[in-house]
Protein backbone atom coordinates (compact mmCIF):
# COMPACT_ATOMS: atom_id res chain seq x y z
CA UNK A 1 0.00 0.00 0.00
CA UNK A 2 1.50 3.27 -1.12
CA UNK A 3 -0.77 5.53 0.95
CA UNK A 4 -3.71 4.72 3.19
CA UNK A 5 -6.25 6.69 1.18
CA UNK A 6 -9.54 5.86 -0.44
CA UNK A 7 -10.01 4.23 -2.80
CA UNK A 8 -7.51 1.78 -1.34
CA UNK A 9 -7.31 -0.24 -4.54
CA UNK A 10 -5.91 2.78 -6.37
CA UNK A 11 -2.96 3.02 -3.94
CA UNK A 12 -2.30 -0.73 -3.63
CA UNK A 13 1.19 -1.92 -4.49
CA UNK A 14 1.15 -5.33 -6.13
CA UNK A 15 4.69 -6.11 -4.90
CA UNK A 16 3.91 -5.42 -1.20
CA UNK A 17 1.83 -8.17 0.36
CA UNK A 18 1.60 -10.93 2.95
CA UNK A 19 0.70 -14.52 2.16
CA UNK A 20 -1.94 -16.39 4.13
CA UNK A 21 -3.20 -19.93 4.02
CA UNK A 22 -6.93 -20.00 3.43
CA UNK A 23 -7.65 -22.52 6.19
CA UNK A 24 -6.52 -22.19 9.82
CA UNK A 25 -6.87 -25.94 10.39
CA UNK A 26 -4.55 -26.74 7.48
CA UNK A 27 -2.10 -24.08 8.63
CA UNK A 28 -2.00 -25.50 12.17
CA UNK A 29 -1.64 -29.06 10.91
CA UNK A 30 1.12 -28.19 8.44
CA UNK A 31 3.03 -26.43 11.24
CA UNK A 32 2.56 -29.39 13.58
CA UNK A 33 0.66 -27.31 16.11
CA UNK A 34 -1.53 -28.90 18.74
CA UNK A 35 -4.47 -27.13 20.44
CA UNK A 36 -2.33 -26.83 23.59
CA UNK A 37 0.24 -24.79 21.60
CA UNK A 38 -2.37 -22.12 20.90
CA UNK A 39 -4.34 -21.95 24.12
CA UNK A 40 -3.98 -20.29 27.46
CA UNK A 41 -1.19 -17.91 28.29
CA UNK A 42 1.35 -19.48 25.95
CA UNK A 43 2.78 -16.70 23.79
CA UNK A 44 4.62 -17.65 20.61
CA UNK A 45 5.08 -16.57 17.02
CA UNK A 46 2.77 -19.31 15.74
CA UNK A 47 -0.13 -18.14 17.88
CA UNK A 48 0.06 -14.73 16.18
CA UNK A 49 0.25 -16.27 12.70
CA UNK A 50 -2.79 -18.46 13.36
CA UNK A 51 -4.76 -15.50 14.79
CA UNK A 52 -3.96 -13.38 11.72
CA UNK A 53 -4.92 -16.21 9.40
CA UNK A 54 -8.17 -16.73 11.26
CA UNK A 55 -9.17 -13.06 10.95
CA UNK A 56 -8.15 -12.94 7.28
CA UNK A 57 -10.18 -16.11 6.65
CA UNK A 58 -13.25 -14.64 8.37
CA UNK A 59 -13.09 -11.34 6.50
CA UNK A 60 -12.30 -12.93 3.12
CA UNK A 61 -15.41 -15.11 3.38
CA UNK A 62 -17.39 -11.90 3.86
CA UNK A 63 -15.76 -10.46 0.71
CA UNK A 64 -13.85 -7.66 2.40
CA UNK A 65 -11.12 -6.26 0.16
CA UNK A 66 -8.05 -6.49 2.43
CA UNK A 67 -4.87 -4.44 2.23
CA UNK A 68 -1.55 -4.60 4.06
CA UNK A 69 0.34 -1.42 5.06
CA UNK A 70 4.01 -1.26 6.04
CA UNK A 71 5.52 2.11 5.15
CA UNK A 72 8.75 1.40 7.08
CA UNK A 73 10.24 -1.38 9.24
CA UNK A 74 9.00 0.21 12.47
CA UNK A 75 5.32 0.41 11.46
CA UNK A 76 3.09 -2.41 10.27
CA UNK A 77 -0.68 -2.38 10.01
CA UNK A 78 -2.02 -5.92 9.64
CA UNK A 79 -5.03 -4.83 7.58
CA UNK A 80 -6.52 -1.73 6.07
CA UNK A 81 -10.23 -1.73 5.36
CA UNK A 82 -11.91 0.80 3.11
CA UNK A 83 -14.85 2.71 4.56
CA UNK A 84 -16.78 5.80 3.55
CA UNK A 85 -14.78 7.96 5.95
CA UNK A 86 -11.38 6.66 4.84
CA UNK A 87 -8.94 3.84 5.51
CA UNK A 88 -9.54 1.96 8.76
CA UNK A 89 -6.49 0.28 10.29
CA UNK A 90 -6.91 -3.14 11.90
CA UNK A 91 -4.41 -4.67 14.27
CA UNK A 92 -4.61 -8.35 15.15
CA UNK A 93 -3.17 -9.50 18.47
CA UNK A 94 -3.06 -13.10 19.66
CA UNK A 95 -1.52 -12.45 23.06
CA UNK A 96 -2.81 -10.63 26.09
CA UNK A 97 -0.69 -7.48 25.79
CA UNK A 98 -2.54 -4.46 24.45
CA UNK A 99 0.29 -2.28 23.15
CA UNK A 100 -0.59 -1.10 19.69
CA UNK A 101 2.37 1.08 18.74
CA UNK A 102 1.76 0.94 14.99
CA UNK A 103 -1.94 1.66 15.46
CA UNK A 104 -1.11 4.73 17.56
CA UNK A 105 1.40 5.97 14.98
CA UNK A 106 -1.12 5.46 12.19
CA UNK A 107 -3.72 7.40 14.18
CA UNK A 108 -1.32 10.30 14.78
CA UNK A 109 -0.35 10.46 11.09
CA UNK A 110 -3.69 9.93 9.34
CA UNK A 111 -6.51 10.47 11.88
CA UNK A 112 -8.67 7.58 10.62
CA UNK A 113 -12.40 7.66 11.39
CA UNK A 114 -11.99 4.45 13.42
CA UNK A 115 -9.26 2.06 14.55
CA UNK A 116 -9.89 -1.62 15.17
CA UNK A 117 -7.96 -4.01 17.40
CA UNK A 118 -8.93 -7.68 17.23
CA UNK A 119 -7.47 -9.66 20.12
CA UNK A 120 -8.15 -12.17 22.86
CA UNK A 121 -9.58 -9.37 25.03
CA UNK A 122 -13.25 -8.52 25.25
CA UNK A 123 -15.39 -6.05 23.35
CA UNK A 124 -15.01 -2.33 23.97
CA UNK A 125 -15.05 1.13 22.41
CA UNK A 126 -12.96 4.07 23.55
CA UNK A 127 -11.58 7.19 21.83
CA UNK A 128 -12.12 5.90 18.28
CA UNK A 129 -10.74 2.43 19.04
CA UNK A 130 -13.07 -0.52 18.58
CA UNK A 131 -11.77 -3.61 20.40
CA UNK A 132 -13.21 -6.92 19.26
CA UNK A 133 -12.51 -10.39 20.62
CA UNK A 134 -11.08 -12.77 18.02
CA UNK A 135 -14.29 -14.77 17.82
CA UNK A 136 -16.15 -11.65 16.60
CA UNK A 137 -13.86 -10.95 13.63
CA UNK A 138 -16.48 -12.23 11.22
CA UNK A 139 -19.06 -9.80 12.60
CA UNK A 140 -17.47 -6.75 10.97
CA UNK A 141 -20.01 -5.44 8.48
CA UNK A 142 -19.08 -2.99 5.74
CA UNK A 143 -22.36 -1.21 6.21
CA UNK A 144 -21.47 -0.40 9.82
CA UNK A 145 -18.10 1.24 9.02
Amino acid sequence: MEQPRRPLKLYAQENSFKLYLSDVGLLSCSMGLRPADLGGSIDNLFKGAVAENYVIQELTVREWPLYYYRPDPSMEIDLLLGADGGAIPVEIKAGLHKRSTSLKRFDAQFSPPLRIRISSHGYGESDGLLSLPLYMAGCLERSSL
